[in-house]
């Protein structure tokens, strides 16, 4: 045989050789790890937790689901009216307005509790984690200085750490250094109101209230670089002012009249941002609003939202169904801050009377 031809012809065997050795390759792989090369597995991943419940009666639904709107898990559970969520480093709660039940979520699976282990007391109007700790407003009653509510401050155990009787009807709560802000409205026994805003040394255990303007609410607040940016709505609870305090003297340097309604506040990089219409919107260090840097285009009205890192996460909902819809539809956006990408899940869940809607994502 010519040396050409013996040359080809060990070309041939060593090629067959080789796919050989790679075929007896992959079903060795294949045998040993299980895996089906040929269908992997899509197995979607848990993104939110979506809760409903009822104002009237026990008998809430929370839902896990993915960011492309696969159903992961449903349970029941025995809560009513959770309207309140707080979230920290590993730790989801779930809290009942006027019920004192509430639902915490950790790595290490959840648990139900009620404050101050109490079920027979009503729930609470605001509530957020500081370090190792829980701030809790709990709902009040009419006395005869006006709208008394309960400040109870808990650590991650559940210990009660003090509590404290406030002259107001919180509606948010935030923590910064060693200080609670807790903002709302003072509430008097003839029917007016004011803006009322109280601060909690966490570590003295002291809580001053202070009032400023008349037939206003404060409805959120966020402490950013140094500051307490409040957002004020009038009788009507249209939201169209910032009230803005510095967060040491307490003194109000500020009122910003917004052009539309402004739905929440947050902060990223140091600088407010609020969510106004559809819109996403800086305010500048004079106290400015400056170009929006994102327009969404939601499917429904606003509902919630929570900043974690970079990203905001806002819930929306459809408009109102009515009392024979079987369903509801609901939108949850996932917002990039830094590069403006979105992430939209859609989810439709049973609809019932007095039906609330609160969601987190999972951690």
């Amino acid at each position: 045989m010519p040396k050409i031809e013996k040359a080809k012809t060990k070309l041939i065997i060593l090629n067959v050789l080789f796919i050989l050795s790679c075929a007896i390759s992959i079903l060795a792989y294949r045998y040993l790890t299980n895996v089906n090369l040929s269908a992997p597995s899509l197995k979607p991943k848990p993104a939110y937790y979506l809760m409903s419940s009822s104002m009237l009666n026990k008998g809430a639904q929370l839902s896990l689901i993915s960011r492309t709107n696969d159903l992961i898990s449903k349970e029941r559970l025995n809560l009513q009216d959770i309207s309140k969520v707080a979230l920290t480093s590993g730790r989801i709660l779930f809290a009942g307005e006027r019920a004192n039940n509430f639902l915490e979520i950790t790595e290490k699976g959840q648990k139900q509790f009620h404050l101050l282990d109490n079920p027979a007391y009503s729930g609470v109007t605001a509530i957020c984690y500081g370090k190792d700790q829980l701030i809790s407003v709990m709902n009040g009653n009419m006395t005869k200085e006006g709208y008394q509510s309960l400040l109870v401050v808990q650590d991650l155990a559940g210990n009660l750490l003090f509590q404290k009787v406030i002259p107001l009807f919180a509606q948010k709560a935030v923590v910064n250094g060693g200080k609670a802000y807790i903002v709302g409205a003072a509430v008097k026994n003839d029917g007016n109101f004011a803006c009322a805003l109280t601060v909690v040394d966490l570590q003295a255990k002291t809580a001053t209230t202070y009032e400023t303007e008349a037939e206003h609410k404060y409805k959120d607040v966020i402490a950013c670089a140094g500051k307490l940016y409040c957002l004020s709505g009038d009788r009507n609870a249209i939201h169209k002012e910032i009230h803005i305090y510095d967060s040491e003297t307490l003194k109000l340097n500020e009122k910003i009249y917004l052009p539309e309604e402004a739905d929440t506040l947050f902060e990223f990089n140091e600088k407010l941002h609020l969510l106004i219409g559809n819109k996403i919107q800086p305010l500048s260090a004079a106290g400015k609003l400056e170009k929006e840097l994102y327009t969404l285009q939601p499917n429904g009205h606003f509902v919630q939202a929570h900043k974690q890192g970079e990203h905001l996460y806002i819930l929306y909902k459809q408009s109102e169904a009515g009392s024979e819809s079987r369903t509801i539809k609901v939108q949850i956006v996932d917002l990039h801050l830094r590069y403006g990408s979105k992430v939209v899940t859609d989810y439709t869940l049973d609809n019932q009377p007095g039906q609330l809607l609160v969601f987190a994502p999972t951690l």
